[in-house]
């Protein structure tokens, strides 16, 4: 995960603990990471993964936030910083993109839901009003969508059809951990393209895309 972390192997497991100058921002860093072979069968895999603690979307969304927040240090894009807000007007999203942080302009949102559930887009636009972003990810892992607010409703901007996750215990999983920062990286570059009113790139299925499609067709055999 980058500097600031140790890792160390335990009975075949890689525990990476977070070690700062600072208070933490709660994540998985203290979550064993399990390296699954590609070759391991399919009940091999399922086994490592019920050995993982039962991850939340909290948590998923804190080391999300956390690595785009590496992104935004190393500077070239508008925003300020991401964090995970509590509350919203009473309305806690995941992920708040940030144009300035201090005077709490908001740019963008992430709604992080489980594999297989959907969110209510209907609260979105309030969420989206509170905060005062113009733009919200909604995502599952499997599919994501780019809405946009206009006069107070929800336009279709991109949609991101990759399936990453079937569960977010395999977030245990460091190589399909890796695929989800990634897409997330994207995804922050779009918001970055939106921000300098620049169009966004149509949506490529990348090797991710067809792998994905493969393993889930395998799993279902």
């Amino acid at each position: 995960l980058g500097s600031g972390h140790s890792r160390v192997s335990q009975g075949g497991l890689t525990c990476q603990q977070h070690y700062g100058t600072g208070q933490p921002r709660p994540s998985l860093c203290s979550r064993p990471i399990l390296q699954v072979c590609p070759t391991s069968t399919q009940s091999l895999q399922s086994q490592l993964i019920a050995m993982a603690l039962r991850v939340t979307e909290q948590e998923v969304a804190a080391d999300i936030a956390a690595d785009l927040d590496k992104v935004i240090g190393q500077g070239g894009t508008p925003f300020d910083r991401t964090t995970v807000e509590r509350s919203a007007d009473g309305l806690r999203p995941d992920i708040v993109v940030w144009e300035s942080f201090s005077a709490k302009t908001a740019f963008a949102f992430f709604e992080l839901k489980r594999p297989g559930k959907q969110e209510d887009l209907g609260k979105l636009p309030e969420k989206a009003q509170s905060l005062g972003a113009r733009y919200v990810i909604v995502w599952n892992f499997q599919n994501g969508e780019l809405l946009e607010l206009v006069e107070g409703r929800l336009e279709p901007r991109k949609s991101y059809p990759t399936p990453f996750l079937t569960s977010l215990e395999e977030w245990a999983i460091l190589s399909k951990r890796s695929a989800v920062l990634a897409q997330a990286r994207k995804m922050l570059a779009d918001l970055d393209r939106l921000a300098r009113g620049e169009s966004l790139i149509p949506f490529v299925p990348d090797k991710f895309y067809f792998i994905a499609i493969l393993q889930t067709a395998v799993a279902e055999l």
